[in-house]
C-alpha cells in the first residue's frame, strides 16, 4: 500500500503561532485554503483511490479538493488526530511550545509514556493511528491520502516508516500541507518513498 501522508493547511491558529489540537480546531486561512488546491496539482499523476481525514476542521477542508477532484468522499477517524497538548493548549510563547515539543522528543529517545502535558502518551497516540492504518490496510484502497497533522504525522512517521528518524520531527518539521509518501504495511513495516519532496 502507498500512503500520501499529508498535514492540513495553515490555519487561522498557525498564522497567530498559538497550539490549537482540541476539537473542532481553527479553520484554514485564505493562505491555507490556496495551499489545499495546490495538493490537487501536487499529486496530478498519482492514484489516489480513498481519502481519510482526522476529526478536526482543518484536515476536512485541506481534503476537500482532492476529494472534489477525483470525487471521493473522505472518511473521517478520530486516530488521525492532532497529539493532545494538554496544559500546553492555546500557548503561544516559547514556553508552551517548548513544553509540548520537547515531551515529543522524548517521546523519540526514552520516554514514549509520558503524558503530553498531562494527556496522552506517545505510546497511545502511535496505537490509535496503528489502528487506523491497519484499517485502512483491510480496504481494497491501494494509494490512500491520510490528512493529518504535524506532530502527529511526523512521530507516526518517525517511528514506523523506515528511513526516516526522530530528527526529521525536529530539523525537517512538515509544514503546512507538507507530505511523506510511504509504502508497505504495518505488518511488514512502512518504506519512506520521499519527504517534504525530496527523495528519502
Amino acid at each position: 500500500m502507498r500512503l500520501y501522508l499529508i498535514r492540513h493547511g495553515q490555519t487561522e491558529m498557525n498564522a497567530s503561532h498559538t497550539i490549537d489540537t482540541d476539537y473542532p480546531g481553527a479553520n484554514l486561512t485564505e493562505r491555507g485554503r490556496e495551499q489545499a488546491v495546490g495538493i490537487v496539482e501536487r499529486l496530478a499523476g498519482e492514484t489516489v483511490d480513498a481519502i481519510w481525514v482526522s476529526s478536526l476542521i482543518r484536515t476536512h477542508q485541506t481534503a476537500a479538493p482532492l476529494a472534489a477532484n477525483r470525487g471521493l468522499v473522505p472518511v473521517q477517524r478520530e486516530g488521525l488526530r492532532e497529539i493532545e497538548a494538554g496544559i500546553w493548549e492555546g500557548g503561544n510563547d516559547e514556553a508552551a511550545y517548548r513544553g509540548y515539543l520537547s515531551t515529543i522528543e522524548r517521546w523519540f529517545t526514552d520516554s514514549m509514556d509520558e503524558p503530553m502535558g498531562g494527556t496522552i502518551t506517545g505510546r497511545q497516540a502511535l496505537m490509535r493511528f496503528d489502528a487506523v492504518v491497519r484499517e485502512i490496510e483491510s480496504t481494497e484502497a491501494s494509494n490512500v491520502a491520510i490528512f493529518s497533522h504535524g506532530s502527529m504525522l511526523s512521530w507516526w512517521c518517525g517511528m514506523r516508516v523506515a528511513g526516516l528518524t526522530w530528527k526529521h520531527y525536529i530539523d525537517g518539521h512538515l509544514d503546512n500541507t507538507g507530505m511523506c509518501v510511504a509504502e508497505g504495511s504495518l505488518d511488514t513495516g512502512y518504506r519512506a518513498l520521499s519527504w517534504m519532496g525530496e527523495t528519502v
